[in-house]
């Protein structure tokens, strides 16, 4: 035990001994010292305070508990006059609310009743009708405070403390009601009253102020977790009692406390009622959220996550209470035991970015953007690789399969972070056991697996590439007198007399790995003849549909898909202004594709990058009153697809 706790319990039973908070430093320390040399054995941390520099040791325990809000010090020059327990005040008013809760006639405890005399800075007031709400919300039950609650239109002011407010003072409050409904004659009265709120639910309302003298549990269960009926009725009867009693002149100490409890029970109704409300609203929210992560990308970052939106373009992040969001990842990201997989999965990439993907949906990953990855590197080795027998270089990789598979890995991983982090022997063979996924998806992963090394196929071989086809590939698009050594012999040599006096060409020199990344063939100084040309616009052509597949389903409609999407990011109603909004945007992204030069070099971004850039144009100002950006996002990549496959 501290030394802290073991002087708080001493100081609580000093001073409820001499039944005065307010205790003389010097009588205390002395008390203290002869205390701890009696009992030395049985106090272990205060002991060791005894001898030279006590009262300094003692001096520095006190002050931690001013700040914990415990007592406090009065100074006169730097030394300790008066310590005031201020938790003597806040346990005689709790053990006064048990005496209320066992005698529901004694009165509720007021500062005089109680002498408690203290400064504003030692005691919180809180106005009823103005604070308490606010003070519901925000208070905090680490440490107990002690406060005054005042009540318009009347003279006493009661004496609380934060712990009360989570449930005694409810229960207390309840009492109160309860035995003024006990005499029939007010039962019957107050019924009367508020019967016209409630027609054709006449024996609803009977059995509600039956239950409240009968089923005191119920009552107040209902209380803190109100249907609208139980709203309505606690906010009627405490609004009737109040305008009968509440501007009564000479009131009785009884009637006084009976309208304190009514103020009390009609707001915490509403407060109750917020919070169920809020809380229904929470679980929409997040039922919402559950179906959007089921919806393509599939993948999503936290702050992909906190920013999804409602149909109304509304973030559901702000309608889902923080606790509710925490406590959904926390349950759907852990799994049941340790051979399961949980609901969702985090899957935390090489460039350090986090996603979260239901486990259903992990292999509708890697399925859908395994045919645009298979296509695009396709495209992009024999390519690269055409440009390079141009320039009479031959890569190690065309050669050696295993540098190959390795060069197809590491473009693999920079390329597509998430797609590699997914491929996960373990991570994949439990999804094949252990989720339910359609023939296609199994027979797709049936394919990755090396059922013998017990791990996955390599990265070439999950892509469907073969090197020997693609090398082939690469020199059937050679001209014919670059594969016939003594015909490229012979134009090499007339190439040069063509050019008397100039230098041998020379090839830029590229890194691989920014040639690789380019995704295109190295430049060279002399202008390319037609046949290259062609062959670029074609690669182009090949290129962009590689990108294409990636947006669009197999089979599916390029026009159709713009047409979907303009109905979901255009909110407006005019079909003419309709039209002119979707022009603007598309003449946008016409001036913006000019500026970037892709269409005159024939040069296609990468997947990254091409996402990047249509997030741009999707937050230009000239856009900014669209609020659907998402979509609109959506929209503005497959219309640049569009333009790029009409070259």
């Amino acid at each position: 035990m501290s030394a802290k706790t073991e002087l708080n319990q001493i100081l609580r039973a000093y001073a409820f001994k001499c039944k005065n908070p307010t205790i003389d430093f010097e009588n205390f320390s002395n008390f203290l010292e002869k205390y701890l040399e009696k009992h030395e054995g049985g106090m272990g941390a205060l002991a060791a305070f005894l001898g030279p520099g006590f009262r300094d040791k003692l001096n520095g325990v006190l002050a931690d508990l001013q700040e914990d809000g415990i007592c406090t010090l009065q100074m006169i020059q730097d030394r300790i006059q008066l310590i005031r327990y201020l938790a003597y005040y806040i346990e005689i008013v709790e053990q006064e609310f048990k005496k209320i809760l066992a005698q529901g006639e004694r009165p509720f405890p007021s500062p005089e009743s109680l002498n408690i005399n203290l400064g504003p800075d030692l005691v919180t007031t809180v106005d009823i009708k103005v604070d308490f709400m606010n003070y519901l919300e925000k208070r905090s039950l680490d440490s107990p405070a002690l406060l005054y609650l005042t009540f318009p239109d009347l003279a006493k002011t009661m004496t609380v403390t934060s712990r009360l407010l989570e449930k005694p003072l409810i229960e207390a409050a309840l009492m109160k009601i309860r035995n003024h409904i006990r005499q029939q004659k007010n039962a019957a009265y107050l019924q009367h009253k508020i019967l016209p709120v409630f027609r054709q639910k006449e024996r609803i309302l009977k059995d509600q102020m039956i239950n409240i003298v009968t089923k005191p549990d119920l009552t107040l269960q209902e209380v803190m977790a109100p249907t609208d009926f139980v709203f309505q009725f606690w906010t009627h009867l405490s609004s009737v009692i109040l305008k009968e009693y509440v501007l009564k002149k000479d009131k009785l100490e009884e009637e006084i406390d009976l309208c304190q409890a009514s103020y009390v029970i009609g707001f915490y109704a509403v407060y109750f009622k917020g919070k169920v409300q809020k809380a229904r609203e929470s679980d929409t929210a997040l039922k919402a959220l559950a179906q959007a992560l089921e919806k393509p990308p599939y993948a999503f970052t936290f702050h992909e996550v906190y920013n999804l939106t409602d149909s109304k373009g509304t973030p559901l992040s702000k309608r889902i209470d923080r606790d509710h969001l925490n406590n959904f990842f926390e349950k759907t990201t852990t799994p049941k035991d340790n051979v399961s997989l949980p609901e969702i999965i985090k899957v935390k990439t090489l460039d350090k970015k986090e996603f979260f993907i239901r486990r259903e949906n992990v292999v509708k990953i890697l399925l859908g953007r395994f045919y645009g990855l298979s296509q695009e590197f396709k495209n992009f080795f024999t390519s690269f690789w055409t440009d390079s027998l141009m320039n009479d270089r031959k890569l190690p990789e065309m050669l050696d399969e295993e540098k190959f598979s390795n060069e197809v890995d590491s473009r693999l991983r920079d390329q597509d972070p998430l797609f590699h982090s997914l491929l996960n022997f373990s991570l994949l063979f439990l999804l094949k056991e252990q989720v339910n996924i359609s023939s296609v998806e199994r027979d797709f992963l049936n394919s990755i697996f090396d059922v013998r090394a017990k791990s996955l196929a390599s990265a070439d071989k999950i892509l469907n590439l073969t090197r020997k086809d693609i090398y082939a590939e690469a020199k059937l698009r050679l001209p014919f007198w670059k594969v016939i050594p003594l015909l490229c012999g012979i134009v090499g040599f007339f190439r040069k007399l063509l050019k008397p006096g100039t230098k041998k060409p020379k090839i830029r020199a590229a890194k691989k790995e920014g040639a690789i990344k380019s995704l295109g063939p190295a430049e060279t100084d002399a202008s390319p003849p037609d046949a290259t040309k062609r062959m670029k616009k074609t690669r182009f052509k090949e290129e962009v549909q590689a990108l294409a597949e990636r947006y669009i389903v197999p089979g599916g409609d390029l026009k159709k898909e713009m047409s979907a999407l303009v109905s979901l990011w255009n909110p407006l109603l005019d079909p003419q202004a309709k039209n002119n909004l979707v022009e603007d945007v598309n003449s946008l992204v016409r001036d913006f594709l000019r500026r970037l030069k892709f269409l005159s070099r024939l040069q296609v971004p990468d997947q990254a990058r091409f996402e990047k850039l249509a997030g741009e144009l999707s937050r230009h100002d000239a856009l900014s009153g669209i609020r659907d950006k998402e979509h609109l996002k959506e929209y503005i990549a497959l219309y640049m697809l569009e333009i790029m496959g009409r070259v």
